[in-house]
């Protein structure tokens, strides 16, 4: 929910409903940012929902990742459709197209380097769980900070005590399902395979115009649902996670770039390697690019199920009782009038978020 800032009377309104709206939600979705928990009310309103709310859960959604995402998509659609562009409009000359490649890589390194960046936001939330207190957190007004503090170590007992609770459950929490590596499936064919399908599509018109048999047709086709299904989406998750991995700022400029450099040339050459065998394989036979299309499937299905490439497991103790709520008959989660706001009926499949 937002909380109108600019409007006192809708500011009120939105104070009052909190409370309820924090009870009948099913999970709290924090859109992270890195100065949300330097703000007392963003924690007071965690600390509500982990109080009042046992069986709710919490999600955080970092925006630097939507930027992530969009920088990569955006980087990579760009490099192919200069590559096919050249292609198309200077066939006879090779010089425009490998003009065009080196653009375009110099592109993704770029991507990469931006990557690095914002995955140091990712530590920096790690960081800023592991070393929080809610007293160093920030409120304009001091009767807010007093009444936001006195709830708090009501509900848990003392501060230290929520701050135990934070770096502890919501902490691990967090690491389990923030990593690049749990980047879903859909989300890495999108950004991995949307514009390759493209150029791919574009090959295929030309070998059924050129009348190339079926049994090539068929080799190819097994080539391209390799590459599109699953080399796609199996690179852009190692790209984010080598961009995860190194994300440590390097102490000089150049050193920083050249980090970058180095991963974007892993990269790249880990992918030539898996395409050129393609390639190579359907050139041959059905059978070879048949080989080769169950060889990408199975090294796709152990990266987004099996290997988790250094994800961070949570401790056993680490999970939240479900059936658990801290706040036990207590209404006064918010400012004096915020208890009426438990009945005023905030719809039972609502999320939360900030």
């Amino acid at each position: 929910t937002c909380i109108c800032q600019t409007d006192d009377r809708l500011r009120e309104a939105g104070i009052q409903a909190l409370g309820g709206f924090l009870q009948r939600s099913r999970e709290l979705h924090i859109m992270w940012s890195p100065d949300y928990f330097s703000r007392l009310w963003c924690v007071y309103e965690l600390a509500a929902f982990m109080g009042i709310n046992g069986g709710g859960a919490i999600q955080f959604r970092p925006l630097f990742m939507e930027v992530a995402l969009l920088i990569y998509f955006v980087f990579n659609w760009f490099s192919c459709v200069l590559f096919m562009g050249c292609m198309t409009f200077h066939i006879t000359n090779s010089v425009w197209p490998l003009c065009s490649l080196v653009v375009g890589h110099l592109l993704l390194c770029c991507c990469m380097h931006l990557l690095r960046r914002f995955m140091r936001d990712r530590h920096e939330l790690a960081n800023q769980l592991k070393d929080f207190d809610v007293r160093l957190a920030q409120c304009q007004e001091r009767e807010d900070r007093e009444h936001i503090l006195r709830s708090i170590k009501r509900w848990y007992g003392s501060e230290d005590a929520f701050n135990e609770q934070v770096r502890g459950q919501v902490r691990s929490e967090l690491l389990r399902s923030l990593p690049a590596t749990n980047m879903p499936y859909l989300t890495a064919l999108v950004n991995g395979s949307g514009a390759p399908i493209c150029s791919l599509l574009d090959m295929l018109i030309g070998m059924i115009r050129a009348g190339t048999p079926s049994k090539g047709l068929t080799s190819f086709l097994l080539y391209a649902f390799a590459a599109v299904i699953f080399l796609g989406p199996t690179f852009a998750r190692l790209f984010f996670y080598l961009a995860e991995r190194f994300a440590r700022k390097q102490r000089h400029h150049w050193r920083d770039w050249g980090v970058s450099f180095s991963l974007f040339v892993l990269w790249e050459v880990t992918l030539v390697v898996f395409k050129g065998f393609g390639m190579m394989a359907f050139r041959r036979s059905l059978f070879e690019s048949l080989s080769v299309a169950t060889a990408s499937g199975v090294i796709a299905w152990v990266v987004f199920h099996c290997a988790q490439l250094g994800e961070y497991k949570a401790p056993d103790g680490g999970a939240k009782d479900s059936d658990n709520s801290i706040i036990e008959g207590d209404t006064d989660i918010c400012p004096p009038a915020l208890g009426r706001a438990q009945s005023s009926g905030a719809p039972t499949t609502a999320s939360m978020s900030r």
